[in-house]
């Protein structure tokens, strides 16, 4: 640090980070990503919801979070900035959000997979090698990382289905079915059944019992 005066560096850049970081709190407040979660998912009171912006990641992101010894849980998005005005200033649109949405999900989708992954392995296995060079070329290289992505996918469909509506949807199914997760529209019809059924399932998990017989049945049918 004393040799890169990486100190000076931060803040000879200051107006920049918080220019990008107004910028991205407008478009979240906007569009009420954060109720979303709480109205699919099931609510995480106590849950804090961060974006970092990756100002060098460009179109890379990541969706990790922390669970404390108290079950406070922190959920990041690690954002990617690829957009950027005439100046060269990173901004944001609600043409971000799917993404942000994708990186929150795996924070709920992740944790359940791996609770449920003695039911999902099987399925998994078969599915996986009949589209494992194009899940490898994604940096998904076996089938547990395939069932989160499918989840994370499946729900930021239903999310852009809730605010912007069916064409919407069908657009980000076609999108996830070019990245060969051809199951993206019953798995989405699925997630439909939960929403329509909430009395009966409060939350994902008491859901999945469902998700587990959809992936069974997909593989069955893979010649």
């Amino acid at each position: 640090m004393k040799d890169t005066d990486f100190k000076a560096f931060i803040q000879e850049h200051d107006d920049l980070y918080t220019t990008a970081e107004s910028r991205m709190e407008k478009v979240l407040e906007d569009y009420g990503v954060v109720s979303w979660f709480d109205s699919f998912f099931g609510a995480k009171p106590d849950a804090i919801f961060t974006v970092l912006l990756g100002m060098m990641n460009g179109g890379a992101c990541y969706g990790p979070r922390v669970v404390f010894p108290d079950g406070r849980e922190e959920l990041y998005c690690v954002l990617g900035v690829w957009l950027k005005d005439r100046k060269g200033i990173p901004r944001f649109d609600k043409s971000v959000l799917p993404t942000v949405v994708h990186e929150f999900c795996h924070s709920y989708v992740n944790p359940l997979v791996n609770q449920h992954a003695g039911d999902l392995e099987k399925a998994g296995q078969r599915i996986f090698p009949s589209v494992a060079d194009a899940m490898r070329r994604q940096a998904y290289p076996g089938w547990r990382t395939m069932m989160y992505e499918s989840l994370a996918r499946a729900c930021v469909v239903r999310y852009r289905l809730a605010s912007e509506g069916e064409a919407a949807a069908e657009q980000q199914i076609v999108r996830e079915n070019t990245n060969r997760f051809f199951w993206m529209r019953g798995l989405s019809s699925l997630l439909g059944e939960y929403e329509a059924h909430r009395g009966k399932y409060p939350n994902l998990d008491s859901f999945f019992p469902e998700i587990v017989k959809f992936f069974d049945n997909y593989a069955a049918s893979i010649q």
